[in-house]
């Protein structure tokens, strides 16, 4: 890990680079994962919880204008495949994780960190077929992790498009109504809107192709579990997991968390050239501008630059 000198007045401090840049583009789809902190069980398959992260979810989806094809919500993390119509997935993700952590902070009593202080992983998707591969996966998560032998008895939120629209009502105890001066209305919507690509195929042959790819992740991840003798936990109780408990299953400390969702090598070759090339970009303007220049201007993709600095940016490439 790299380690930064940085001034502020007149004192010199040091501080953990903890992540590198990472470009945000208009209409990039990407799976997102976000994990609690310490794996606790606090995702529960609990009436108010379910209700607090789908109403959330739709609330800040309709501000920051996200497109969401499926999501998978576990006992300690959540799994979301969604597209950003405006590049605004930081800003959109920053609100709702903090909104669910206070409003499940207060419902659990607690005053510490919710989520894991690990960046949340997001995975850009390169072709339709890399963000079909990602709803299977998002949906089939259950067999993978071994909690149901099928997908379709998880008995949190586990929903994909096609999906008519789920009217939320607005949980007690955090939002401020409209009526009250608030923003937040009695009830909201949570829309599911058919993924890029795949143009050829009408509504009916996408979720026919959809379905078919989910039973067959699921029947493959089944059948390992079984041949290795590996139970799934709706075998040994069909009770909800307690609340603040761990699960028993060994924590991966180090791993690769991938940004790229490309399954074609060439495709996936060409997407981390052209990330190692907005870094490079991003890294040489930042020095420039940290050394005094004016009017340095950023890469195309550049966010929290534009956000905090208000640069100059590239524009999109045509």
């Amino acid at each position: 890990m790299q380690v930064q000198k940085l001034t502020v007045g007149t004192v010199d401090a040091y501080s953990l680079v903890i992540t590198r840049p990472r470009p945000t583009y208009k209409d990039s789809t990407a799976m997102v994962t976000k994990r609690v902190h310490k794996r606790q069980l606090l995702l529960i398959e609990d009436d108010y919880v379910k209700q607090v992260i789908e109403y959330t979810l739709a609330y800040c989806m309709q501000k920051y204008r996200i497109d969401l094809h499926a999501i998978i919500v576990e006992g300690n993390h959540m799994h979301r495949v969604d597209t950003d119509a405006d590049g605004l997935r930081p800003k959109f993700l920053q609100d709702f994780h903090s909104f669910v952590a206070r409003q499940l902070n207060r419902y659990y009593k607690e005053a510490d960190a919710f989520f894991s202080n690990k960046q949340t992983n997001i995975v850009d998707n390169v072709a339709e077929h890399d963000i079909l591969h990602r709803i299977v996966y998002t949906m089939g998560n259950p067999v993978a992790d071994g909690i149901e032998r099928e997908g379709k008895n998880h008995k949190g939120t586990r929903l994909r498009w096609p999906q008519p629209d789920r009217g939320i009502k607005r949980p007690e105890g955090f939002w401020r109504s409209i009526e009250d001066g608030g923003t937040a209305p009695d009830e909201v919507v949570l829309r599911f809107t058919r993924p890029p690509g795949y143009e050829g195929l009408s509504d009916d042959e996408l979720d026919h192709l959809l379905e078919n790819r989910i039973l067959a992740y699921e029947k493959e991840h089944r059948e390992a579990r079984d041949d290795d003798g590996k139970p799934f936990r709706c075998d040994l109780t069909d009770q909800r997991p307690v609340p603040r408990s761990f699960p028993k299953s060994p924590h991966r400390l180090f791993g690769l968390a991938p940004l790229i969702g490309a399954r074609i090598k060439e495709h996936r070759l060409a997407a981390i050239a052209r990330l190692q090339r907005f870094r490079a970009k991003h890294d040489d303007a930042r020095l420039r501008r940290k050394a005094g220049e004016v009017g340095v201007v950023f890469p195309f993709g550049s966010y929290l630059a534009v956000q905090r600095w208000n640069v100059l940016v590239e524009p999109a490439p045509t």
